[in-house]
């Protein structure tokens, strides 16, 4: 397999259908490039980036969606052999999480906030402990960076209103 395209007809490996990276994201964009999910290949549901990773690495599966950080941190644990994979498409990195501020705060404000987060010292702090593949705080430009969770905010209907918010479940 050499593009999303060569997935029609074959057994893919989705995570689970609560995971954005591991199904519900390629439902969205393997779509906008002409291969449904679920109608142009057989989706198996694995429960997990690792079992997915591990179901192609073994044969199990054809292919399967992941989130490469998961990939990444299973290569370098020497879990499986990178080499043996190939990687077929990558979407634009998925944005973690977003900070902002009001629209109508006073610029001085706003730039100190900025300030703030670009001149955190990230690598030297307990958020690079959890996130070691993440750098710092970057700029983001929402109409860019979130291109794809828009994408797939409006293909699933999924609203962040009040009404829509309330549908889901408390943990």
């Amino acid at each position: 397999m050499k593009s999303v395209e060569d997935l029609k007809g074959k057994r893919v490996a989705h995570v689970a259908p609560s995971s954005n990276s591991g199904d519900t994201a390629p439902r969205v964009l393997f779509k906008q490039l002409g291969v449904t999910p679920g109608e142009d290949y057989e989706i198996i549901y694995s429960g997990k980036h690792d079992n997915s990773i591990l179901g192609v690495a073994n044969g199990d599966y054809d292919a399967a969606p992941v989130a490469d950080s998961v990939l990444i941190r299973m290569t370098d644990r020497g879990l499986v052999d990178g080499d043996a994979l190939r990687v077929v498409y990558e979407s634009k990195p998925f944005p973690r999480t977003g900070y902002g501020y009001v629209y109508n705060l006073k610029p001085e404000l706003a730039e100190q906030i900025v300030a703030a987060f670009l001149d955190f010292d990230f690598m030297n702090s307990s958020l690079f402990e959890e996130f070691k593949d993440t750098k710092g705080f970057t700029r983001v430009d929402y109409k860019e960076d979130w291109m794809n969770v828009v994408a797939i905010q409006h293909e699933t209907g999924a609203t962040y209103d009040e009404s829509g918010l309330s549908t889901l479940k408390a943990e």
